[in-house]
């Protein structure tokens, strides 16, 4: 129920809701039209709560709802332009549900958007709120509607469940998943997980991934069982290790005293292994390698597929010690060692006990301290031929132990423990104990055998040590005899170039051959083994080198064997020594009589191209021949023909390369330059000539014009009768008869040719046709291009032709008005002449013709137009005789006919007479 109240001047009330309508000026104004048709406004202050109706005054105009920066709301009567003012025209209009709100955003600021749209909250990626005006569709986003709803407080954050994609809304981002992939909100130690579980912190941070990324460790304590890790270790680092050393087994030690866990090894004296992927650390693992000691008493994992289990202990001879994996030490050459195959063996203990030898191969003259520990006995051995040989081994069976002995202390096995052995000449020995000795005296023959029995005598103390090394020798000497020398050569040298006698002797080697050019030889089998008879029979040979051209005689003398050698090249070498063993001399050979290394010991060489040999003995031939197709062959032995063929005896004589060809030529058989031979025939003459080259370009060149010449290069002596006889040659255009031919005198390779041109003239000649407007015929036989072979031309008029064969007649025939007829062919009347000639019918004597009882085929060719035909009577019936006077063609009686027999006259004038017919 509403009070009214009218009255003058201002409000005259006190209430907060009452609403006045004020007027002026106008008499009786304030009706209650006025009041229903005045505009009220809510109205709320900016810091008021509550919005009212009440109102003083009524609005003049608009009402008005405002948002301010700071949120807070208000309403009353006026117009405003503000972007968060709205403005209206209507009772109580301006209600907060026409203005805008604010949503927050990100940075704490606000945006503004209608009263009736959303705000909204979202979880991003990064584990952070995105806030702002609008809708949104991602499921870790809420909206809200009111003013500034969305300010995040409590705002949940979100781990993902145990499927690996659903979400799950947490009071806070710790999420977690464990190995069995349980997965939710909190951490691991708060959901009380005992089994491998990874906390982490973020948006849907606790994806499967998240325990491929980390790394989890078997776990293990001395004496105690392994266990998987149930937390990530932060290193990233797993280790095991054993104290291999405290266990009796290794069996033992890893089931005792191993360890296992998160983190580096914490020693280097216990073998310990690490690695960085998930319960990596196991006792395989560890088993993987082998374990040595190292420098320091550090431990070494070993890759066992390099090393195997192997480890040793290497120790030289200055005590320095290097221990490592494998088998060999790598920094110690020559240096004692010993290997061991289980893990940390390789300890100076089994150093100390392991043995070693002297090691002496028979073909080493001095024993080494062995390096490689010995599994046997060492052994020193005195083999029969004094040779001696050290080792790790046993001693062969059925040998001395005066010879053979074997121990088992380190490097007991020295030279002492067998006998030495004593020369009793160059090829026999005695034995005695080391502790004894051995003698050598220079006898007569050079040996040193039997009892110490003069001044000569010396005594040794050592292995084989009786030898004439060393010793005193004898040779002559031109100033006296019996000298003694220092070594065993003696030489005798000729003082003069040709052997005359006149000799040196003294000990030694030869002089050199600057200072003496001459013989010399040199002996040392025997004291005063130089002498006359000694170099007489004393071996020379005879010495050639690649750079000489003929062998000289050694000056010195051969000691060994002479030898001869070609080598690939076909050099010969000569002299004194051994074949050599280089590749290049093929063919060598050794003797061993003065002078015996002649040339002709080895096989020489001939050519069988320019780059093959052959070989043959010495007095075979070398041979060059030209071969039926005109090539070059070479090659070893004699010639097969003589006639182009040509032998020589020396080394690789046959390098010719310019061989020559052959010719027949009027004086016989001829050597030429060139490949060419040439035959020719006088047309008129039976002989022919023969010679080297190509047929003459003019016939000034032989004894007669005219000539048929014919050329050839495939094959010596190719320039055979026979050959000319099978060339082809063509008649060909006289030079002097234009019309004419004449006999070619040149080969045609392939074809003849006659041809006729469109004015009658005809051309011979060797090839083909080329104009194939003319008429032309080719033909493969000698001299076959005769005129006969193309058609001939006769005359129709004086302007025209015909072509017909060349067997085939022209022809002139008067018709039946008596004008001529030309043509190619036979004629169809008797009044005919024909020829057989090229443009024969054009006589000028143009005959005519009539029956002719003297005429060839009853015709005769007359020379004027007229012919008569005569009959006489008979006696017996008393005939008549008649002439008819005929024009050739039509004829005319210029007489009347008279028929006598029956005394008629009959005018028969323009009577046509008929045409002649061949009968």
């Amino acid at each position: 129920m509403y009070l009214v109240e009218q009255g003058c001047g201002n409000k005259t009330w006190n209430e907060s809701n009452v609403r006045a309508a004020k007027c002026q000026n106008e008499h009786l104004c304030n009706t209650k039209k006025l009041f229903d048709e005045s505009l009220f406004c809510l109205n709320k202050g900016k810091d008021e709560l509550n919005e009212t109706k009440s109102s003083v005054i009524q609005c003049d105009n608009e009402c008005f709802t405002r948002r301010y920066l700071d949120g807070k709301l208000e309403q009353g009567c006026g117009n405003c332009t503000d972007v968060d003012c709205k403005n209206c025209k209507i009772n109580f209009c301006n209600t907060k549900e026409i203005g805008v709100k604010h949503c927050w955003t990100n940075n704490g600021s606000t945006c503004s958007t209608g009263y009736y749209e959303n705000c909204f909250t979202e979880r991003t990626e990064t584990n952070e709120l995105n806030k702002g005006c609008g809708n949104c569709t991602s499921p870790t986003c809420k909206t809200c509607t009111g003013h500034r709803c969305n300010d995040g407080n409590k705002f949940p954050y979100y781990c993902l469940n145990s499927d690996g994609t659903s979400l799950l809304e947490c009071s806070n981002p710790e999420c977690y998943i464990d190995k069995d992939l349980n997965a939710g909100c909190g951490t691991c130690d708060g959901n009380k997980i005992n089994i491998s579980c990874v906390d982490c912190s973020g948006f849907k941070c606790n994806s499967r991934n998240k325990l491929e990324e980390n790394v989890f460790c078997y776990e293990r304590e001395e004496n105690g069982k392994e266990r998987e890790g149930s937390r990530p270790c932060v290193e990233k680092t797993c280790f095991i290790s054993t104290d291999l050393l405290k266990g009796e087994t290794e069996e033992i030690s890893m089931n005792k005293y191993t360890k296992q866990g998160c983190g580096k090894c914490n020693s280097t004296s216990i073998p310990c292994r690490i690695c960085n992927t998930t319960l990596c650390n196991t006792e395989k693992f560890f088993k993987q390698v082998n374990y040595c000691w190292g420098k320091e008493n550090f431990v070494e994992q070993c890759d066992m597929s390099k090393y195997s289990s192997n480890c040793y202990y290497a120790s030289d001879f200055d005590n320095k010690v290097e221990q490592g994996c494998g088998d060999l030490p790598r920094e110690f050459n020559d240096t004692p060692y010993a290997k061991c195959s289980k893990p940390l063996c390789n300890t100076k203990d089994l150093f100390g006990k392991t043995l070693f030898c002297f090691n002496k191969v028979k073909e080493e003259i001095k024993a080494k301290k062995g390096i490689k520990q010995c599994n046997q006995k060492c052994y020193v051995h005195r083999y029969f031929d004094g040779k001696l040989e050290q080792g790790c081994g046993i001693c062969p069976k059925n040998v001395s132990t005066t010879d053979c002995f074997t121990c088992n202390e380190k490097y007991c096995n020295e030279e002492k423990r067998v006998d030495m052995h004593c020369w009793l000449n160059d090829n026999e020995i005695c034995k005695t104990p080391s502790t004894s000795n051995c003698f050598m005296e220079r006898t007569e023959d050079n040996k040193c055998c039997g009892h110490c029995a003069s001044s000569t005598c010396n005594k040794c103390y050592t292995h084989r040590c009786n030898n004439e090394k060393d010793y005193d020798y004898f040779c002559r000497r031109k100033t006296g005899s019996d000298n003694i020398c220092k070594n065993s050569s003696c030489y005798i040298a000729n003082l003069e170039e040709n052997d005359k006698g006149n000799y040196d002797w003294n000990c030694g080697n030869c002089p050199d051959i600057p200072n003496h050019p001459f013989k010399c030889a040199k002996c040392n089998n025997s004291p005063f083994c130089n002498t006359v008879e000694f170099y007489n029979n004393a071996l020379f040979c005879w010495n050639k080198t690649l750079e000489m051209s003929i062998p000289i005689s050694d000056l010195r003398n051969c000691e060994s064997q002479c030898f001869v050698s070609r080598d690939e090249n076909g050099k010969v070498t000569q002299g004194c020594g051994i074949c050599p063993s280089n590749s290049k001399s093929k063919d060598c050979v050794n003797c061993n009589e003065r002078y015996c290394n002649e040339e002709r010991l080895v096989p020489k060489q001939c050519w069988i191209n320019d780059k093959e040999i052959c070989k043959t003995e010495y007095d075979t031939p070398c041979f060059t021949e030209r071969t039926l197709n005109n090539q070059i062959n070479k090659g070893c032995g004699k010639c097969s023909s003589t006639s182009t063929c040509k032998q020589c005896k020396d080394n690789r004589c046959n390098s010719e390369k310019e061989f020559p060809y052959f010719c027949k030529s009027v004086d016989g058989d001829k050597e030429c330059s060139e490949p060419d031979c040439f035959i020719s025939k006088d047309n008129n003459q039976s002989s022919f000539v023969y010679n080297c080259g190509k047929c003459p370009t003019s016939s000034s060149k032989l004894s007669f014009d005219g000539i048929q010449c014919a050329e050839c290069k495939n094959s010596p002596f190719c320039n055979t009768p026979k050959f000319f006889e099978e060339q082809l040659f063509c008649w060909e255009n006289s030079n002097t008869d234009k019309m004419g031919m004449v006999k070619g005198a040149r080969v045609c390779k392939s074809k003849c040719f006659v041809s006729r041109e469109i004015n009658g003239k005809l051309n011979f000649g060797c090839g083909e046709c080329e104009d194939t407007k003319l008429d032309c015929k080719t033909c493969t036989e000698k001299y076959c291009n005769e005129e006969r072979l193309v058609p001939k031309h006769c005359w129709i008029n004086e302007n025209e032709i015909c072509k017909t064969d060349f067997d085939i007649p022209c022809h002139m025939e008067r018709i039946s008005i008596n004008e001529t007829k030309k043509g190619c062919g036979n004629c169809e009347t008797k009044a005919c002449r024909k020829c057989l000639t090229h443009l024969c019918n054009d006589w000028k004597d143009t005959p005519y013709f009539c029956y002719s009882n003297q005429g060839a085929n009853g015709v005769s060719e007359c020379n004027d137009p007229d012919c008569q035909i005569l009959k006489l009577r008979n006696k017996k019936d008393s005939s008549f005789f008649l002439q008819i006077i005929l024009s050739f063609g039509h004829f005319f009686l210029n007489r009347l006919k008279i028929s006598v027999s029956r005394g008629k006259i009959r005018d028969t004038r323009r009577e046509r007479a008929p045409p002649m017919t061949q009968s």
